[in-house]
């Protein structure tokens, strides 16, 4: 696989701490240059790091300052005997073809009055993201990308040039079927009453991966379901996931440290896919056009096919702790639960496994059609990780309870390309608890582009652990349809830190009616635990400050437009909302204690009705217009 390229130094500007690759776009974050004659270029054309194959590769790149007069992206490609022509928004991924094109076509997110006359339509975001492929191994190729302004007119171009990877010697691929693997799995047909069955591979799987040399490959085949416990992956290696990795529900193939030390209770069991808990790793690949599947809870018998698009993603039973004995049936989720029943309830409830588990990594790739599924707890979790990247990864938990798509803790997330409709946040940040998490580095430097976020509880959510701060994130360029939330905040007094230096803007949000159904929503009165243990309480209030949210239209809530619970011990400042656009049956907002808060050209079409008291009374220096 080689090495990852480094993430550039980072850039201060507009009194933000920019982040991450080649200077993430910042620079545009609050205001335009005037206008050009012809469209300014892309900027930092580059290949995205982890993508490049022997005949693939995705090409991402930032808008230009003023970017207000581009419409489209004109990417050509040549090589020995070969010449090509795209557009950007014709990029040919599962999140623009299947979701991201269908909700313009169908108009979901276009915004009404009262009359029910289109006022507005939906945010048009821009592709500056394109994968192609079709390339041939160890070939030159040279790369432009041109801005195509309201007319058609084309800037001067942006232009690389890569070289493809070789082709991988067969030596350096392990087929798992060579280790004594049998893909005769069956998925549990819950309509039925019929759980998963097959021959257990967990040692054949873990005989491969153990034998697969640096740069190598673990293949599982397509067309077959394969049933295994917990792998472990390690440095300098690729699992390619054509066919299905199907979780056992056998609990006792999940090991817990309560398995050997009583002491230790509400921890989780292993992963499925996961890397030792001990020591630091490095370029980790999980990709394939294949699904890992958890066997966490029993799937509903009708998808999902309450948001309209012609397409459905599987539903599956929303469970707790009180319901699990019929939501889990069969399932992992409701094995673990009864295996440390003697922990107690809540306690047995925590110790669920992830399905993937990654700590201490420095570059982790997931995607290229991969699709993660039905987790027993959470769905990816990045710990203390470095240069993560998601690209065309389909995240399909919803209603799999805190089936989280990603949480991440570290420096460094991109994600592009890829699909999430999850049964909690989309893509989470996590910073630690209390005053011994103040001390760890903070969660940083994040750039989520051109995805389509369906079911969840929030797209970007930031906490409830603040402790360490979670900073620098970029949310730019989405579809957004029948989420919870566009941008949560959410933490509370005790847990410390907070976030900052956030951007979220350029994006269509519709249907925002799951679970809180704000579309964006900043609270240090969130209701789970703080910490329990009161010498690791956090002093000062958490706090959400220096938070732009511009260019998004709106189209239906179920509460609050917009919802701020600061705190009368810390409040809320510098949080800017622009241009913003709210389509009718909106409710109003709900806002406390807040400073130096600017709200321009915030917009309403229609009338807006009190969802309970509409406070603004707590707020200092609150500056609005037109809102």
């Amino acid at each position: 696989m080689g090495k990852f390229v480094k993430w550039p130094k980072l850039l201060l500007k507009a009194g933000l701490a920019l982040l991450l690759t080649t200077v993430l776009p910042f620079t545009t974050a609050f205001g335009n240059l005037p206008k050009n004659e012809k469209p300014s270029p892309p900027v930092a054309l580059r290949v995205l790091d982890g993508s490049l194959t022997s005949n693939e590769l995705t090409l991402i790149w930032e808008k230009p300052d003023n970017y207000q007069d581009i419409t489209d992206f004109k990417i050509v490609v040549r090589g020995p005997g070969y010449y090509h022509e795209y557009f950007a928004s014709d990029n040919p991924t599962v999140a623009n073809q299947n979701y991201i094109k269908l909700f313009y076509e169908q108009h979901i997110g276009d915004l009404k009055n009262d009359e029910g006359k289109v006022i507005r339509e939906a945010y048009k975001i821009l592709m500056h993201s394109f994968y192609v492929k079709g390339l041939k191994p160890n070939t030159e190729y040279v790369f432009s990308v041109q801005s195509v302004g309201k007319n058609g007119e084309l800037s001067v171009p942006a232009t690389i040039t890569y070289r493809t990877r070789p082709t991988i010697p067969a030596s350096n691929i392990i087929n798992i079927e060579s280790m004594g693997a049998i893909g005769d799995g069956t998925l549990a047909d819950d309509i039925n009453g019929t759980p998963s069955s097959g021959t257990l591979n967990t040692e054949a799987i873990q005989r491969a991966i153990d034998a697969c040399p640096p740069g190598g490959i673990v293949l599982v085949p397509a067309g077959k379901i394969y049933l295994t416990g917990p792998i472990t992956l390690h440095s300098n290696m690729t699992l390619l996931v054509e066919g299905t990795l199907l979780g056992t529900v056998d609990a006792n193939q999940y090991p817990n440290p309560f398995d050997t030390d009583k002491t230790r209770i509400a921890e989780k069991s292993m992963p499925l896919v996961s890397t030792p808990s001990t020591g630091t790793y490095e370029n980790i690949k999980i990709i394939g056009h294949g699904v890992i599947n958890g066997n966490g809870w029993a799937k509903v018998a009708v998808k999902e096919t309450s948001i309209p698009l012609g397409t459905t993603f599987d539903q599956y039973q929303k469970g707790n702790s009180s319901n699990i004995f019929t939501t889990a049936k069969n399932h992992l989720a409701l094995n673990q639960f009864n295996k440390y029943i003697e922990q107690g309830e809540k306690n047995a409830y925590a110790t669920r496994s992830n399905l993937i588990d990654l700590k201490n990594v420095t570059n982790v790739y997931i995607g290229d059609g991969l699709t993660v599924t039905n987790p027993s707890y959470h769905t990816i979790s990045c710990s203390n990780c470095k240069n993560v990247i998601l690209n065309q990864l389909i995240a399909s938990t919803y209603d799999c309870n805190n089936g989280d798509g990603i949480d991440f803790n570290g420096t460094g997330l991109i994600v592009v390309n890829s699909v999430f409709n999850t049964g909690d946040d989309s893509v989470n940040f996590e910073a630690g608890v209390g005053l011994a998490g103040e001390k760890n580095p903070p969660t940083e430097n994040a750039w989520i582009f051109n995805n389509y976020f369906g079911r969840g509880h929030g797209v970007v959510a930031m906490g409830s652990h603040t402790a360490a701060w979670i900073q620098n994130i970029l949310a730019e360029d989405n579809v957004i349809n029948g989420n919870a939330v566009g941008l949560r905040g959410k933490s509370q007094s005790g847990n410390g830190g907070g976030a900052r230096n956030i951007i979220f803007r350029d994006s269509a949000l519709a249907n925002i009616t799951d679970n809180d159904g704000s579309p964006f929503l900043l609270t240090v009165a969130y209701s789970s635990a703080p910490p329990t243990d009161l010498s690791n309480w956090a002093p000062d209030e958490p706090t959400f400050h220096d938070i732009l949210i511009k260019n998004c239209t709106v189209n239906g809530t179920k509460k609050y437009a917009i919802l701020i619970q600061g705190s009368p011990d810390g409040y809320d400042y510098n949080l800017t909302f622009d241009n913003i656009y709210f389509g009718a049956g909106t409710y109003q907002t709900k806002m406390a204690y807040l400073k130096n808060c600017t709200f321009n050209n915030v917009v309403f079409y229609g009338s807006t009705p009190n969802y309970d008291g509409n406070k603004k009374s707590s707020s200092k220096s609150l500056v609005c217009y037109k809102c």
